[in-house]
């Protein structure tokens, strides 16, 4: 029996529009690069530095779990 992966969510957009901020903005206020945020807003990130995840989360006053979210998917058989 193989486990299907599950997908990790992230809430920027959300986040971003609480706030209203742009990505932008959330660039130069972590300085992550522009092309980084874009692809985690648009969830096309294959990775995610530690670093780059505080930087967010501080930049944002959210937590982890804020930002984050895990969709488990069930195991084929």
């Amino acid at each position: 029996m193989m486990l299907a992966k599950g997908q990790i969510r992230i809430n920027l957009p959300v986040l971003l529009a609480e706030k209203r901020m742009s990505q932008k903005d959330l660039a130069e206020i972590t300085e992550i690069r522009a092309a980084s945020i874009s692809a985690l807003f648009n969830e096309t990130a294959k990775e995610i530095s530690f670093n780059n995840l505080a930087l967010i989360c501080e930049a944002l006053q959210c937590s982890l779990s804020d930002l984050l979210h895990y969709n488990p998917k069930e195991a084929s058989e």
